[in-house]
């Protein structure tokens, strides 16, 4: 067989192997169950940061509306799942500094908790505590753009905070 026509088998063969990946948000063909219905409570906010309940509750509600399997409900008590949380603390110390003393940089540390209930019977399905997560930010001379620049670090937190709940959440419901 001549490197050319190796070649072309190859390339014939290639779209049929594939690569073996696929979507770990959208479960495969043999895993489709029944649908859960979940309420999502509005965090608690022990912190002085006003709206994050808000924000990291939309960003909740955006990751499970990806999930077809999971239907989000307003009723409680109709409700497979409740979720509530609560954002215990943030903390804002300076990570980095100019000659001067003055922060140039500063590292967002929030810390949550949560809590995933099964409606009926009422039980503890998955619980954490003092979840802490991490990100660093800007400080500039415009209190504004220093205001956005800590504003994107706390969306990115609450994307990565939904993310793990969301996980977390499929794990403990739709894998059993």
């Amino acid at each position: 067989m001549t490197n050319r026509c190796l070649f072309t088998l190859l390339l014939l063969l290639l779209p049929v192997a594939g690569c073996g990946y696929h979507n770990p948000y959208v479960p495969a063909a043999g895993e489709a169950g029944p649908p859960i219905t979940l309420h999502l409570a509005m965090w608690e906010n022990h912190t002085n940061e006003l709206g994050l309940e808000s924000t990291i509750f939309q960003t909740l509600n955006s990751w499970f509306r990806r999930n077809p399997r999971v239907r989000l409900t307003q009723d409680r008590a109709a409700a497979d799942f409740h979720l509530r949380g609560q954002i215990l603390a943030i903390t804002l110390p300076g990570s980095a500094y100019t000659r001067y003393d003055q922060a140039q940089e500063v590292e967002a540390t929030l810390t949550v908790r949560f809590t995933l209930r099964k409606n009926n019977p009422d039980a503890v399905v998955c619980q954490k505590d003092g979840l802490t997560l991490s990100k660093f930010f800007t400080l500039t001379n415009d209190a504004a753009s220093t205001r956005g620049n800590k504003e994107k670090a706390l969306a990115a937190m609450a994307d990565d905070l939904a993310e793990q709940i969301y996980d977390q959440v499929l794990d403990s419901t739709i894998a059993r």
